[in-house]
């Protein structure tokens, strides 16, 4: 009788230490699916948020498209004369900020002039640093997120018989010149296609998907 309540008293603490033993595993691999789990979502986040903040730049674009299409129809059809950059200015007079040109098209809208993803780093020593510091933005150092493009080959030609109409080798028609795009590449990292929202002359905004290339003709 003893021999047997041995026997059963050594099978039930083997059992018992093989259940804990499968239970310590089994809490292991949970937390293994959980951890992986958890990282996936916070990539998927991450991938919906970079997407949400592209989606929302490109209907800044288009709504920036539309104003300077109105421009461009009550200024006899030529593209306006724009800062580039409006915190160093140097023409003479200084030409007005792409914001100031379109507002009067744009009234009550100069948060289109934002983009989401916008983010600027200053370095120690630049003129804008003591105001704004080493982390800022350029729609608050520029009042805009978006950069014109290529500024006096555009300022006060006729649309459409403008200097990139003459680019060698492309043949670029109003789709393929770009006109205001992201200061930097908001969107990715500069080398991925994506990285930067364009407007172009047919004042429609998409996303880049290649590096821009130009050879500019003289002629």
């Amino acid at each position: 009788m003893r021999r047997r309540t041995g026997l059963h008293s050594s099978f039930t603490a083997s059992a018992l230490h093989a259940r804990a033993g499968f239970s310590r595993r089994d809490l292991i691999v949970v937390i293994v699916v959980l951890l992986a789990a958890g990282a996936f979502g916070v990539q998927a986040m991450q991938r919906m948020s970079r997407e949400s903040r592209r989606q929302q730049c490109l209907s800044n674009l288009e709504v920036i498209g539309r104003a300077m299409s109105e421009y461009a129809a009550q200024s006899g059809g030529k593209w306006p004369w724009v800062a580039k950059l409006p915190s160093v200015e140097d023409h003479q007079p200084a030409w007005h900020s792409l914001p100031e040109v379109l507002r009067p098209f744009m009234e009550g809208q100069a948060e289109r002039f934002r983009c989401p993803a916008d983010t600027r780093t200053l370095e120690e020593g630049h003129p804008l640093f003591g105001k704004f510091g080493e982390h800022t933005t350029y729609f608050e150092t520029e009042g805009t997120s978006y950069e014109w493009v290529l500024q006096n080959l555009y300022a006060g030609q006729p649309v459409g018989r403008d200097p990139l109409t003459r680019a060698d080798g492309f043949g670029m028609g109003a789709a393929d010149q770009p006109i205001v795009w992201d200061f930097g590449p908001f969107h990715a990292r500069g080398d991925e296609p994506g990285a930067f929202n364009i407007l172009y002359a047919d004042f429609k905004a998409r996303p880049e998907r290649g590096q821009l290339k130009l050879r500019i003709s003289g002629k």
